[in-house]
């Protein structure tokens, strides 16, 4: 069996074991293993990797699981692929909200730390350790827990549950040797399951969400509009209403971040000279739109693009994925992208 798909199969169980235990839970759906997709692989390996209901509400959602020993140099660990955020984003639209639970460090069977995100709170496909820190459960023994979650058409404060107990020093996450792990004591569970808590909070969040998503059409049809404007900016090169589009500090710009108007104005300036001409076509039926918190929306479509180089003239086009974030005053907060 590959090594990846052990680290994962054996970090599942930890979940089932010991978060999501079969008292408070019934498992509704797992992946199948990586011997039954060896002798015929089945498409439901495409969904997350567990499907659980709430016993007491009914309410079901996704966990995908994720184990991570190490964060890369820059502090950072990849979540999703291109391709999972996509057909995740589609099926929570149409079945049941979906949670990212993410182990960090010691094993897959006994992780240093565990972190829960909501699929709607997942910004970018790689994330910082400071992020998933804000999404940890709290470590064995329990102190003192407050609960801070509001909902997202509300101030937006995101999921998290904040301990008492002292945080551990920045660095890199220890490595600890499989003798020197000890199972989790039964007792010790009850800290785990506070999830239970945390996902009703969560769940409840969602089926808010879907309620007042009427209301957010408007907003919608008016990014739609506010992009293909931008396109059209891109395409003459008139920088002088670049401020209509482009918020006063930008979070992420392309390749750069943190950074201000002026920078991506100037910016602005040397692309259009290298790149004199430039046509764009949205994909319209690949566009989706998510509050992710009060007065922001994170936006993702795929683009047509071509450039004419300045020099040679010669022509390239580009199959993008563009990933944004638009302000309820239609200015970009944040904008990337990916060739597809």
């Amino acid at each position: 069996m590959s090594k990846t798909f052990e680290i994962g199969e054996q970090f599942e169980k930890f979940l089932e074991e010991n978060v999501f235990l079969k008292e408070d839970y019934d498992l509704i759906h797992r992946t199948n293993t990586y011997e039954q997709n060896k002798n015929r692989y089945a498409e439901e390996t495409m969904r997350p990797d567990l499907k659980f209901r709430d016993k007491k509400s009914g309410a079901e959602f996704y966990v995908e699981a994720k184990y991570r020993s190490r964060f890369n140099n820059e502090d950072m660990v990849e979540v999703l692929s291109q391709n999972q955020f996509v057909r995740f984003m589609q099926m929570q639209k149409e079945e049941s909200p979906i949670v990212i639970v993410i182990g960090c460090g010691g094993k897959p069977y006994n992780p240093e730390t565990i972190s829960l995100i909501p699929l709607d709170e997942l910004k970018y496909l790689k994330i910082y350790k400071s992020v998933i820190r804000k999404y940890e459960i709290p470590e064995i023994p329990l102190r003192k827990l407050d609960i801070d979650i509001k909902s997202k058409h509300n101030e937006s404060v995101p999921p998290r549950i904040v301990k008492e107990q002292a945080r551990r020093p920045e660095g890199q996450i220890n490595q600890v040797n499989k003798e020197d792990v000890v199972p989790p004591k039964k007792s010790g569970n009850k800290a785990l399951t506070m999830f239970a808590f945390l996902i009703a909070f969560i769940l409840g969040g969602w089926f808010i969400s879907n309620i007042t998503n009427n209301s957010n059409q408007e907003i919608e049809s008016q990014v739609k509009k506010q992009i293909s404007s931008y396109y059209k900016l891109l395409e003459g090169g008139s920088v002088d209403v670049l401020d209509q589009f482009v918020y006063d500090h930008i979070e992420r710009w392309y390749s750069k971040i943190n950074i201000s108007f002026e920078d991506v104005k100037k910016d602005f300036i040397r692309y259009r000279t290298k790149y004199p001409d430039s046509k764009a076509n949205v994909k319209w039926e690949t566009f989706q739109m998510e509050e992710i918190a009060e007065g922001r929306y994170r936006v993702q479509y795929q683009l047509d693009y071509s450039i004419k180089f300045n020099k040679t003239g010669n022509i390239k086009q580009y199959d993008l994925l563009i990933t944004a974030i638009w302000g309820d005053d239609l200015k970009i907060r944040s904008m990337y992208e990916e060739k597809i």
